[in-house]
């Protein structure tokens, strides 16, 4: 369906609504992407899918967070 509203407040009234979920250049959006996805996870029946489009933002930024071995390496090096 497609309603005119805030996500949160409409969607999150829903439990257990939909069989699933498409989501199209939309996640990215989420002021607190978390909460988001609590709400698209309460309001999938049991066995749902969530289906998800899209970039997301931080896809466009030139260098993203370090992570895994590489984000420490040599910074408590001593010389």
């Amino acid at each position: 369906s497609m309603c005119a509203g805030e996500f949160v407040e409409i969607y999150g009234r829903q439990p257990e609504a939909w069989d699933a979920v498409v989501t199209c250049f939309f996640i990215d959006t989420a002021p607190n992407v978390l909460e988001y996805i609590r709400v698209i996870w309460k309001a999938l029946k049991p066995g749902g899918t969530w289906v998800n489009g899209g970039p997301l933002l931080w896809h466009w930024q030139s260098s993203g967070p370090k992570s895994g071995a590489a984000a420490g390496a040599g910074d408590n090096d001593r010389r």
